[in-house]
């Protein structure tokens, strides 16, 4: 298996939920070493669907294999680290 050519990942996920559909959506910002290299915009998404879309993102980069997208290898390949944070408004999205 072809090394992963990303060390040093951050994701940063921001999650809001419309309370008047029960709908919630997420948005990425992606981070190597400590510079943002992609934003992904506001799309549909709960829990931690931001980890699957920055996945995807990073993939599309060419800075990891397509298909690639869990946790285990986010952490333990990737060396990579997320975090999440629910906010009020769509608009801090």
């Amino acid at each position: 298996m072809a090394k992963p050519k990303a060390t040093g990942c951050h994701i940063a996920g921001r999650r809001w939920t419309d309370k008047r559909a029960g709908s919630t959506y997420h948005s990425v910002r992606i981070f190597l070493k400590g510079e943002c290299i992609a934003e992904c915009p506001p799309q549909y998404g709960y829990e931690n669907m931001y980890i699957k879309t920055a996945c995807e993102k990073l993939a599309e980069l060419g800075l990891i294999p397509q298909g690639k997208s869990g946790t285990i290898y986010l952490r333990e390949i990737l060396k990579a680290s997320w975090d999440c944070a629910d906010v009020a408004r769509e608009r801090d999205l």
